[in-house]
């Protein structure tokens, strides 16, 4: 049985996605995992970079031994 190239997989999936787009439902839902992905992505980031800054100011001296 022969394999069939990626392009051409992606090609025939991508043909099948223009011929029947997708519920609205599914979209909507799509859309919102994405923004919730993103949201969480950079609530992280600010987070830890004020973490970060915040241990800067706090850092306690190592004591010398």
């Amino acid at each position: 049985m022969m394999r069939v190239s990626i392009r051409d997989d992606l090609a025939k999936s991508r043909a099948v996605r223009l011929k029947e787009p997708l519920p609205i439902e599914w979209r909507k839902r799509l859309v919102n995992t994405c923004l919730q992905a993103a949201a969480i992505a950079i609530i992280q980031h600010y987070t830890h970079a004020r973490t970060a800054a915040h241990n800067q100011v706090h850092a306690h001296p190592r004591p010398s031994l």
